[in-house]
């Protein structure tokens, strides 16, 4: 990943500016640790919008980015559209993860999700994360399983409690 070219949150217009610069040229993937940096900053929602906006173009999701669009979705206090985006943009990101050894757990991500419907949430919210939870477990079934469903890897962590409807 590259260096973080986004600077001084603050001067957000510039941000946004750099956000639709990076974007336009395909370079996403190069730059999910300042996005996952704006994530962070809690000063100006306009910001993570347009960050989750654009996660759905990314096509190789780091285990950061992950993690900082997981936590914009638990937050209460964050507003329901914003919240929205981001089940929309974590289940994108979980099925465009690539293979890799690490420490991150992807079903622990999934129970993540499955707890913020299971506590209650507002409609949109709850169809966003059923779509994402469902996108997301058929994608890491088809890696464990492979395409024509024999073993490749093992799974770490347990498959999420679905809540029921």
């Amino acid at each position: 990943m590259g260096a973080d070219i986004f600077g001084d949150l603050k001067d957000w217009g510039r941000v946004l500016e750099t956000i639709e610069r990076v974007r336009m040229r395909e370079g996403l993937e190069e730059h999910q640790a300042g996005l996952a940096r704006i994530l962070r900053y809690r000063e100006n929602w306009r910001l993570a919008d347009r960050v989750l906006r654009v996660v759905p173009e990314v096509r190789q999701a780091s285990d950061l980015l992950i993690a900082e669009v997981c936590n914009i979705l638990v937050m209460s206090d964050v507003h329901p559209d914003i919240r929205v985006r981001a089940a929309r943009a974590l289940g994108h990101l979980l099925v465009h993860r690539p293979d890799q050894v690490s420490s991150f757990d992807p079903a622990r991500t999934l129970q993540t999700m499955s707890d913020v419907v299971a506590r209650g949430c507002p409609p949109a919210l709850e169809e966003a994360l059923e779509e994402a939870i469902s996108a997301a477990e058929a994608s890491i079934l088809h890696r464990v399983r492979g395409p024509r469903g024999e073993r490749r890897v093992q799974v770490q962590g347990n498959k999420p409690n679905r809540a029921q409807s």
